[in-house]
């Protein structure tokens, strides 16, 4: 079980090292995450949602494009800052919310209709 913020962290400098967790996997990555998310789409469609543990966004980038509003939570600043970048237009457009906060941690300021938390490290 991950228990504190530098474990995240270093969770996350595996997963994005060139010879980590994803090094080759990134095409599977992107299909599988691709088929959950569809799998999901009449449960998430027009819908807000809170995403807990958005890891490198790949998840949040099919969410943003199907529900209303997305919270992304991860414990992880390395993971919120490559969401940042990635998501800077959605961000400017209200339509994603980033928050940097370990689960037990964070406190939604409203109820989500869908939550969603898939890869999650308990």
């Amino acid at each position: 079980m991950v228990t504190s913020v530098s474990e995240l962290e270093s969770v996350a400098a595996y997963y994005n090292a060139s010879d980590g967790l994803m090094h080759g996997w990134e095409k599977v990555h992107r299909r599988l995450t691709a088929y959950r998310c569809r799998a999901m789409l009449d449960i998430i469609a027009e819908r807000p949602l809170l995403e807990l543990g958005c890891s490198d966004g790949e998840m949040t980038r099919h969410f943003l494009r199907h529900c209303t509003h997305v919270w992304a939570v991860d414990g992880a600043q390395t993971f919120i800052e490559q969401c940042r970048r990635t998501f800077a237009v959605d961000l400017r457009a209200r339509r994603l919310t980033l928050v940097e906060a370990l689960f037990e941690e964070f406190v939604p300021v409203e109820p989500a209709p869908v939550v969603v938390a898939s890869q999650v490290l308990e």
